[in-house]
């Protein structure tokens, strides 16, 4: 086969993918019966708008409705509305959209039918938290999480953990607050993972550009290979991590009762042969430490009689020791020059 050949025939593969997962062609087919009381569409996802007009153009009874899609994708769809809002990071517009979405199916019944189109990006464009969470709720431990690249489960081991403790709790119950000082004190990858699987990595990455650390990107809990292996990591930058460290200083992460809360955890920290240690006896450092094979990272409050905030992140040295004598420099030199 010549490469033109080629070309041709793959193009004619894919044109006919495409054409087989057309909306107009494939939601006819499946529709349900009319009900005896109302039809109401909703849905979100890339692809929602392009579904919801094919589905209005085929519905023949009463319909409403409303979809969100990605900025740029939306298109007109008859009887049913059509938001728009961020992918692949939540914004304001989604959150609004959600709630627009769940407000729409309030109040209907046994008679009426609710028709749901979901496409692929669906969850960012619905970040909806769940109702309001108390540190003193608990949750069973389970060493069970999910790859985000598809769903399949995988399991933490204690042996690459720097707390092997919680381990031993599996099947037992252990509170919110538990688990933060766990996540933060010791950096358990258990405890973190536990985190964020109640949470929802959305509302966490919402929360945190809530607060203008937009180049904070969490994607996915702790070892989830498949993830890694397509390059799907969580990235941060030393200005946004300053920014979250600031505004937990200022009062201003979530209200000042909250913040106070987070700053007696960053204090416990167990981990202190860096940036705590370049600084004098008795000045009290709320931070947190990270480490993986050559990066090693810390960012602080430092309480000195002007306060400040500093953030080391250091990359591409295997031994600990040299990466924390350097984070101690620094925050020596820094104390030193600002005290």
């Amino acid at each position: 086969m010549t490469d033109a050949a080629a070309r041709r025939f793959l193009a004619g593969l894919f044109d006919a993918a495409v054409a087989a997962a057309d909306p107009e062609v494939t939601i006819p087919r499946h529709l349900p019966p009319r009900p005896p009381g109302r039809t109401v569409v909703i849905g979100a996802g890339k692809g929602a708008a392009q579904m919801a007009a094919a589905l209005d153009m085929a519905w023949d009874g009463p319909l409403t409705g409303m979809v969100v899609t990605r900025y740029g994708y939306g298109v007109p769809a008859g009887r049913i509305a059509v938001l728009e809002a961020a992918h692949p990071v939540p914004d304001a517009a989604g959150l609004h959209a959600a709630k627009e979405l769940l407000a729409s199916v309030a109040g209907l019944t046994s008679q009426d039918l609710v028709i749901a189109l979901i496409a692929g990006g669906g969850s960012a464009l619905l970040p909806l938290p769940g109702g309001r969470l108390s540190l003193a709720d608990k949750i069973v431990i389970k060493n069970e999480f999910h790859s985000i690249v598809d769903g399949s489960s995988y399991k933490l081991s204690p042996d690459d953990d720097s707390d092997a403790d919680l381990y031993k709790a599996e099947g037992q119950s252990r509170s919110l607050s538990d688990l933060c000082e766990l996540m933060i004190t010791v950096s358990s990858n258990f405890a973190t993972n536990l985190l964020i699987e109640k949470l929802g990595v959305e509302n966490i990455r919402a929360a945190i550009h809530s607060l203008g650390a937009d180049s904070v990107v969490v994607l996915r809990g702790v070892e989830d290979g498949k993830a890694f292996e397509k390059g799907l990591n969580n990235t941060t930058t030393a200005r946004g991590l300053a920014v979250l460290m600031e505004a937990i200083a200022g009062g201003s992460a979530v209200d000042s009762a909250s913040s106070q809360d987070m700053i007696a955890i960053l204090k416990r920290q167990h981990f202190n042969e860096g940036i705590p240690a370049g600084v004098p006896a008795g000045v009290a450092v709320a931070h947190k430490t990270g480490e993986i094979t050559k990066i090693h990272h810390d960012a602080a409050i430092v309480f000195a009689k002007r306060p400040y905030v500093l953030v080391v992140l250091v990359r591409g040295l295997a031994d600990l020791k040299q990466s924390a004598t350097l984070m101690k420099d620094i925050s020596h030199e820094l104390y030193a020059a600002t005290q």
